[in-house]
């Protein structure tokens, strides 16, 4: 073959990947007008890269390559899609009108017109809105304030707007929102809260913007508060907000008193008016958190304390339930109270001693227990009551639980004649579920165990008909008061921590789970307040990842899309399901046209290196994994170079086969003849062929035999068997390097010959290097291992000691 004169070069491999995105000629839309058969633009393929040109017509649908056949190539939506981005604007003068400069509209145009129409019009409405004395629009149009315009100077940051995503104003937030509902004055709010809402839209603000979406729900509020009726609101609503407003003013002044009055007061209220109150919701939850903190801050520690010391008390008393509870609400207190790590680390060894001590307590009652169950000839109530006992007490000291023990076995062989329920053993059955859902209360981690153990507990209080409900209250207190302080930490969190999402699911995975109490008022304001801010993590995580993608970073983007699925309303993980599905499936292609580089980049260089017979096989797989490639037209090309030389390779290639098999090299004979598989081979070369397998298999099965006849020295007695072993192995692999069976006892006996080095090594220490068990003991670990460490330093041994 001719190399300089007929080499075949291989187009070079595409260095990126396809456009995700056409590219296309722009035109303006005031420039001359087009007709539907006139040519637009052009998109370029994202198969061959050549310009396609599409007409006005095509607009919005799919052109074909007329170079490759691709029939996929999207054309933009329309002309304005593809004029680009806005320009920014700057402000020429403190009182000018800003417009936000666009390409679309021209200084000249018409459509400065009506845009400069449109904003004095906005103007003169919020002119009328606006509370008497100052108008401060911030839709990014016009800022104006008197005393800004006295001093002939503008607010800070309104000197510049950007004119693709202005940033909102800065004093619309969620708080300010939540804050109307504050105001004495309800026309005024609802005033407030519709320009507000308007002026998000101005800024093309999302309708599922946290903040749009309170603003409409208490826009509505209002409305209906200010709607003209027989009687005025429910005098609950003015109560509710005074005491609002009295918790807030108290932890303002860290006033705990009037702040613990205040509280009940609005606990009391939206307990007794969930629906109405629902409104307030996130107001109250906020508020209470604050003040939740502001309480640990000033008396945590001094309440744990006393917790301690009551649970430290109670135990003394015989009263292990209550003092239970008073070291789990010490528990629950110390994880959330701010607190250095020496004092904390002396609370929990406080805990520790506590709960040991409680043990005792726990299973001297379960065997007085068992002996009232047995009385009442309950035996199931009996044997758990023992169960308690026989697993709390052995771990004690002997002297402590010895005479307890001894009482809970006797009982446990006494027979009871007629067993029977009673409720007694109901009543204890309670409260063993209780106690075990102590062990799970204030701690985030376990919130799902806490409340399927609370479940369980609940329903064995409907079993016991005898408890009244105080006891099902403090079920329920273990529920919500570890869901409210989670939420109300959650809420504030910024939207984009990966700690909300992850909290958020926790939490709401737990309420679900809660259903005795579904729909209570508790229940009800966590899962209101966990749906609204689960939207805000769910929207933000959908924002930053459609940002991130415009920087071509899918795999940033589905990772930041992620947490949308499991938060937010149903709609908002549909939308994130289906980005994350979309993003993948590019990402998919884009890995496909990598690998489609690689592989014609990987036969280029075999190419380069005459490895003919790989280059061959290579085209094989090439035409089969890549049907589409842009190459295709190519390949036929490349055989017809590569056919003379694999012709004249495969011939070498026979001829190697055969002299290594009449020297009977067998490992080398294989591997040559592997290389003849799937190589393009005459009706004459693929009979030969056929012999050289016959062979391959003739060699499989005198390994085989031979491997069979090695069976008596696998026990291996002596290290002179291991040697003979490990050559019949070695045989057997030269034969037929795939016998795994072989492969296996090779290693096995690898492993016994440096066991035995080792010990022969020990044994030569011993006797020292005057004496010839030391030189017989060194030869043999040499036999044993020639190559290795063992083999190695009994070498070095020798030689010294000649």
């Amino acid at each position: 073959m001719k190399e300089d004169s007929e080499s075949w070069r291989y187009p070079p491999p595409s260095k990126s990947t396809p456009r995700e995105k056409a590219s296309a000629v722009a035109r303006s839309i005031f420039a001359a007008p087009l007709g539907a058969a006139d040519v637009a633009g052009s998109v370029s393929c994202p198969h061959c890269g050549k310009e396609v040109p599409y007409r006005l017509s095509e607009v919005g649908g799919m052109v074909a390559c007329p170079a490759c056949g691709e029939k996929s190539i999207r054309v933009g939506q329309s002309l304005l899609d593809e004029v680009g981005p806005p320009r920014r604007a700057v402000l020429d003068a403190p009182y000018s009108v800003l417009l936000v400069q666009h390409p679309w509209f021209s200084r000249r145009s018409f459509a400065a017109g009506v845009t400069l129409a449109l904003a004095i019009v906005s103007l003169s409405v919020a002119w009328v809105l606006a509370p008497p004395g100052s108008l401060v629009l911030h839709a990014g149009w016009l800022t104006w304030d008197p005393l800004a315009a006295e001093s002939g100077r503008l607010p800070p940051g309104t000197a510049e707007v950007d004119g693709d995503l202005p940033l909102p104003p800065p004093d619309i937030t969620l708080e300010a929102v939540e804050q109307l509902l504050e105001r004495d004055d309800l026309r005024d709010a609802l005033v407030q809260a519709q320009v507000w809402r308007q002026m998000l839209l101005d800024f093309n603000i999302r309708h599922s913007d946290p903040r749009l979406v309170r603003l409409e729900e208490i826009i509505v509020h209002l409305r209906e508060q200010l709607k003209p009726g027989p009687t005025p609101p429910p005098a609950f609503f003015k109560e509710f907000r005074a005491a609002l407003d009295d918790l807030r003013e108290a932890v303002t002044r860290q006033d705990l008193a009037g702040g613990r009055t205040a509280l009940a007061r609005a606990q009391a209220l939206f307990e007794q008016h969930p629906d109405e109150l629902a409104i307030y919701g996130r107001s109250f939850q906020a508020i209470k958190h604050r003040f939740t903190q502001l309480e640990l801050v000033q008396e945590g520690r001094a309440q744990i304390a006393k917790l301690l010391e009551d649970a430290e008390r109670l135990i003394n008393e015989d009263q292990p339930a209550a003092a239970a509870e008073a070291l789990a609400q010490a528990m629950f207190k110390a994880l959330r109270t701010p607190m250095e790590d020496a004092e904390f680390e002396q609370r929990d060894q406080t805990v520790r001693r506590l709960e040991r001590e409680l043990r005792f307590a726990r299973g001297k009652r379960a065997v007085e227990e068992a002996e009232r169950c047995h009385a009442e000839n309950d035996l199931e109530a009996r044997s758990a009551q023992l169960q308690v006992a026989f697993e709390l007490l052995p771990d004690l000291p002997a002297d402590k639980v010895a005479a307890l023990l001894k009482r809970a076995r006797e009982l446990a062989a006494k027979p009871i004649a007629s067993p029977q329920s009673s409720s007694l053993g109901r009543e204890l059955a309670f409260r063993a579920g209780y106690e075990e859902a102590l062990r799970f209360y204030g701690r985030r981690e376990a919130m799902v165990d806490l409340v399927e153990h609370c479940v369980k507990a609940e329903q064995l209080f409907r079993a016991a008909s005898s408890l009244d409900n105080s006891q099902l209250q403090k079920v329920a207190n273990l529920i919500f008061d570890t869901l409210d302080s989670e939420v109300g930490d959650l809420l504030f969190l910024p939207s984009h921590s990966h700690e909300v999402a992850v909290g958020l699911a926790q939490a709401r995975q737990a309420l679900e789970k809660a259903n005795p109490w579904r729909g209570t008022p508790r229940w009800i304001l966590v899962d209101r307040e966990l749906r609204s801010k689960g939207d805000e993590v769910a929207q933000n995580a959908i924002d930053r990842a459609v940002d991130v993608v415009l920087d071509g970073d899918l795999v940033a983007a589905i990772r930041l899309v992620e947490p949308a699925q499991t938060v937010g309303n149903p709609e908002l993980q549909k939308k994130a399901a289906e980005l994350k599905a979309q993003w993948e499936s590019r990402l998919a292609v884009r890995a496909r046209w990598d690998a489609h580089n690689e592989a014609w980049s990987e036969m280029s260089a075999l190419h380069q290196q005459r490895k003919y017979l790989d280059v061959w096989r290579k085209l094989d797989e090439f035409e089969k994994q890549y049907p589409d490639s842009p190459h295709r037209a190519s390949l036929a090309k490349v055989r017809a170079m590569v056919r003379p030389a694999v012709d004249q390779a495969v011939a070498q290639l026979f001829q190697t086969v055969g002299q290594h098999y009449t020297q009977e090299q067998w490992v080398e004979f294989r591997e040559s003849a592997i290389q003849l598989e799937g190589a393009l081979l005459t009706p004459d070369a693929q009979a030969r062929f056929a012999k050289i397998q016959q062979a391959l298999a003739e060699l499989d099965v005198r390994a085989q035999k031979l491997f069979e006849q090695s069976g008596s020295l696998r026990i291996m007695g002596d290290d002179s068997k291991i040697v003979d072993y490990r050559a019949k192995l070695d045989e057997v692999l030269r034969l037929n390097p795939k016998n795994e069976e072989a492969q296996k006892e090779l290693q096995r006996a690898h492993d016994r010959a440096i066991k035995v080095a080792d010990y022969l090594l020990l044994k030569a220490r011993r006797a020292g290097p005057r004496s010839k068990q030391y030189v017989d003991s060194l030869e043999r670990v040499l036999r044993l291992d020639p190559e290795g460490k063992q083999g190695a330093e009994a070498k070095e041994l020798l030689e010294k000691a000649e």
